[in-house]
């Protein structure tokens, strides 16, 4: 009898344990407030069987994903999100994971004003066709790509098909089949740019890269989500970048019902996995399923999803599979038809620099241009949301080891401040003429208003390859080399003539000190010897007399008038140097023959040549 009320009791406490663990819902289910779902089978007949007992609403199919074996569908979803540095850091730097990545804590403003129910990007021409990655964990590439393009499409309104393989066999990590992340793509994207297509064909597994002409690349970057955002919290959040940025690339976690998915909307609220697949988030409806839901291109091919929203693509439930995490978008992006400056080869995935317990850190790169050009843009990695920045230009550097400091400056000082993390491109206000060869340097200070103490963004992967012309400092005036480490601050310009260099004099009479020297033609200059070369189109500003334009040592000082009676202003001269007319100038060319004249007279030597050769023959 003791024996049958011990089992009894035993049932008893089994039962209630069940009971318990039935009503208190996971940390999968903490935002959208449902049970945690037992793991779903494997076989096709089964997982539907399993997905109408959790009172799902979405069907499953065979297609070639549920065909490969189980090692293989692991290997399709290739997402890793960034990790910190395995050897210790420095007191004055920090990593921060995925994890640890506040989300933006301004209220994005939709340019579109109130948000709608639905929205459907693919609807209005801004999404290219679905794609299959193949058997190869890239989805991290075809996601960005995806990005990318819909971005390019709303600006052009063209359909682009970008090298997903060129990604995969150029970017500096080495990653391709075997995962990545975005802060990957966007560092490639940020420095080299995107290809077409046609030049490189995707083959699903790593190639050889093969230097593609680059037609685009990125120069704005915004992170919307951190490891939070499928929380609903977040849901207007990515619907506002979405309006103001287009499509965005972001995270979910595949599971086997993910990978065998045929229409629907798709929920799960199983176990709590990390995301492992990326995707791109083109749109939203609020009546789809129980309570709203997003809509996903994916990149397996049209036979996944073939009764989705549009083949190849799927609604999933908001709050579900941990989609939204990690949401990112391509804000704005450039032809690549000049020249980028940088040092930081492998960007930025989280490492900053500081001063703690101080907010702002001044950093600054040194960089050598190649070609002339002016410098028009000077890009950044924002580390914390709404941080405060201020650019400044040097033409010398000075000092050593024990401090170096920065002088005259180049331009003006240009202030702003961020909203959400990522990558900036800053156009200046006044462009600066860059020779090549003559070093500049390129300063920001950065502050941060959460309070977060490390504002400098680094690359603190590449030890091995650092530049060592990286400079730190607490108080904008003594900098010290970043020894480890290359900082995230880049420079862009075009790339123009060079020209011909001389002196600048205040007359014309080439007597005197120069006001400055290496002077590029048509050059302005002030009155403390800083030029700038203007747009082909701009007029140097009158405010900057008596020097507005540079009389030129090039080699012989040019006093603007015409002295070699070529009925052309030696300016500078003529005879010697290609830099040009004074652009002031209305003179005409002289008018070149027309076509039939030359072809005339080219014939009528032809004809005396010949009759020539016949009289001497005949001789």
């Amino acid at each position: 009898m003791k024996r049958k009320k011990n089992i009894a009791l035993v049932l008893l406490i089994a039962m209630i344990i069940s009971l318990f663990n039935a009503v208190i819902p996971g940390t999968a289910a903490e935002n959208s407030n449902m049970p945690v779902s037992p793991e779903p089978p494997e076989k096709i007949d089964e997982l539907q069987q399993w997905i109408y007992n959790q009172r799902y609403n979405f069907t499953v199919a065979e297609n070639w994903i549920t065909a490969l074996s189980s090692e293989e569908r692991e290997r399709l979803c290739g997402y890793k999100p960034p990790t910190p540095p395995k050897s210790p850091l420095p007191e004055n730097v920090d990593f921060r994971t995925i994890n640890g990545m506040p989300n933006s804590q301004m209220a994005l403003q939709s340019s579109e004003g109130e948000l709608p129910s639905a929205y459907d990007a693919w609807e209005l021409g801004y999404v290219t066709p679905v794609k299959n990655q193949g058997n190869c964990g890239s989805c991290w590439i075809f996601g960005a790509i995806a990005d990318f393009e819909s971005d390019v499409a709303i600006g052009e309104s063209d359909l682009r098909d970008f090298s997903e393989q060129e990604v995969g066999d150029c970017n500096i990590w080495g990653a391709f089949c075997d995962g990545g992340n975005a802060y990957y793509t966007t560092n490639y994207f940020t420095k080299i740019g995107a290809a077409d297509e046609l030049c490189h064909l995707y083959a699903a597994t790593a190639q050889t890269c093969q230097n593609c002409p680059i037609l685009i690349n990125v120069d704005n970057w915004r992170i919307i989500t951190g490891s939070e955002g499928d929380n609903l919290f977040y849901v207007d959040t990515i619907k506002t970048a979405i309006l103001n940025y287009g499509p965005v690339y972001s995270t979910i976690y595949a599971s086997s019902t993910f990978k065998a998915y045929d229409g629907g909307v798709y929920e799960y609220h199983g176990v709590n996995r990390p995301p492992n697949h990326a995707i791109q988030i083109i749109g939203w409806d609020d009546t789809m399923g129980n309570g709203g839901a997003w809509m996903i291109k994916n990149s397996w091919g049209t036979s996944w999803g073939a009764n989705g929203p549009y083949p190849g693509c799927a609604w999933v439930a908001y709050g579900s599979a941990n989609l939204g995490d990690s949401t990112s978008a391509i804000s704005g992006y450039n032809y690549a038809d000049g020249q980028i400056h940088y040092h930081d080869e492998y960007g930025w995935i989280g490492a900053a620099a500081g001063c703690p317990p101080t907010t702002t850190a001044f950093g600054a790169v040194r960089f050598i241009p190649s070609q002339c050009g002016q410098l028009h843009s000077v890009d950044f990695w924002a580390v914390d949301p709404n941080m405060q920045y201020e650019i400044r230009i040097f033409d010398t550097i000075s000092g050593g080891p024990s401090g170096y400091t920065f002088s005259n400056q180049l331009g003006s000082t240009q202030t702003g401040i961020t909203q959400e993390k990522g990558h900036y491109s800053i156009p200046l206000d006044t462009p600066i003429w860059l020779d090549s060869g003559d070093d500049f340097v390129v300063q920001v200070k950065f502050t941060t208003t959460s309070g977060y103490d490390y504002p400098i963004p680094i690359d603190y992967e590449a030890s091995s390859v650092v530049s060592g012309e990286s400079y730190g400092s607490c108080d904008g005036f003594s900098f010290g080399k970043g020894i480890d480490y290359d900082i995230g601050i880049s420079a862009r310009q075009n790339v123009e003539e060079c020209g011909c260099l001389g002196n600048c004099y205040t007359g014309s009479d080439c007597i005197g000190v120069p006001v400055a020297t290496n002077v590029p033609c048509y050059a302005c200059i002030d009155d403390s010897g800083r030029y700038w070369k203007p747009n082909m189109d701009d007029a140097c500003f009158n405010d900057v007399e008596p020097f507005d334009l540079c009389l030129n040592y090039c080699p012989q000082c040019c006093n603007g008038l015409d002295d070699d009676l070529d009925e052309y202003s030696d300016y500078p001269d003529d005879d010697q140097c290609m830099c040009g007319l004074d652009p002031s100038e209305v003179e005409e060319l002289p008018p070149v023959p027309e076509l039939p004249t030359i072809l005339l007279f080219s014939i009528g030597l032809l004809v005396l040549s010949g009759y020539v050769m016949v009289r001497r023959t005949n001789r």
